[in-house]
């Protein structure tokens, strides 16, 4: 089967069973924990039809998606209430919310994992490439993975002290820039991209890291985090004087 299709039809599956749960849950923010096992899922989906072929990507998705989802899903286990994200959202939707939210939440995450797995669809179908960006791909997946797993458990391990409620991580890696994790991030899927650039079309795989790129600096992930954080003093006094993604020592 074309990988395109097989990945579309398995997203489009995967979403609905995310769906129908967090309609019984009443809470969209269930989605977060399901979206790195949805990038595990289409992976291993597509390497299916070819076992014997290039593997390195599909076992990168995997490290990266079981921890990720594994974070996040401890995350909304320990949680009382929707993400306020998510309920946001819902004020400015008009019609029927059932319909809204399938739609604007879980199909259209879906279509941007569709977007982010570019690279990864092409790649199994060629033999183990030797070509010098692999290493360099490999390095730069690996600093991103290693450098957002810190942020996030550096992050746990704050929220997880009732003395922290209501401050700001300013400390270790968080102190040198004000998102660490969408950092590791970014570096994780241009790292992907590297490693899958031999492979198929690399224009088309282009999209996925500067996707991910404009998604966490301009929609969903500082700017909506800052609009919200920004309002508050100590935050704005940590925003002057600390980078947002680049690392930056500042002394305190």
């Amino acid at each position: 089967m074309n990988p395109f299709l097989a990945s579309a039809l398995f997203i489009l599956a995967y979403m609905i069973f995310w769906f129908v749960l967090a309609q019984i849950q009443n809470d969209n923010s269930i989605v977060d924990a399901a979206w790195g096992l949805g990038f595990v899922g289409v992976a291993w989906v597509i390497q299916f039809f070819y076992l014997d072929q290039f593997i390195l990507p599909t076992l990168l998705i995997t490290l990266w998606g079981v921890r990720l989802s594994t974070y996040l899903g401890i995350r909304y286990y320990r949680s009382t209430k929707e993400d306020w994200r998510y309920t946001n959202l819902k004020k400015g939707w008009k019609g029927n919310l059932t319909v809204q939210a399938f739609l604007r939440v879980f199909l259209l995450q879906g279509i941007v994992m569709w977007f982010l797995l570019i690279p990864v669809m092409q790649a199994p179908g060629f033999e183990t490439s030797t070509n010098f960006l692999i290493i360099p791909g490999t390095i730069l997946f690996t600093l991103g993975w290693l450098w957002q797993s810190i942020a996030d458990w550096q992050l746990f391990q704050f929220k997880s002290d009732s003395k922290n409620k209501g401050k700001t991580l300013m400390t270790g890696l968080w102190k040198y820039s004000r998102h660490p994790n969408y950092f590791g991030e970014i570096l994780v899927w241009w790292g992907i991209f590297l490693i899958c650039t031999p492979f198929g079309y690399w224009w088309l795989s282009l999209i996925s890291p500067v996707l991910i790129t404009f998604l966490l600096t301009r929609v969903s992930g500082v700017t909506m985090l800052e609009a919200k954080m920004g309002k508050d003093a100590e935050y704005a006094d940590y925003m002057k004087r600390t980078n947002a993604l680049l690392p930056k020592y500042t002394v305190t």
